[in-house]
């Protein structure tokens, strides 16, 4: 056989099948919800959002700005290691 065709192919990303219809689920029910009760869901979430930032505060504020921004960076160091030529871990 010839190098090329024992070469690796590109490895494919995967899904965890639990988590991913689980998140997929949950999430169209909260869309469907706020579709469906406008009115409620504005009520609810506007009532969570309040307790969550007086009950954490700065540091729940500071958590999720911060979040993106540290997993952007992860992200992007992956990609140009992969650009690079060599193999993320």
């Amino acid at each position: 056989m010839s190098d090329a065709k024992q070469a690796d192919p590109q490895p494919r990303a995967r899904i965890n099948p639990p988590v991913f219809y689980a998140s997929a689920i949950l999430a169209l029910a909260f869309v469907l919800y706020a579709v469906v009760f406008t009115e409620s869901a504005a009520w609810l979430f506007t009532s969570i959002h309040e307790w969550v930032t007086h009950s954490a505060g700065w540091f729940y504020i500071l958590s999720v700005a911060l979040f993106p921004g540290v997993r952007g960076g992860h992200g992007a160091d992956r990609f140009r290691a992969h650009q690079a030529g060599s193999r993320p871990q």
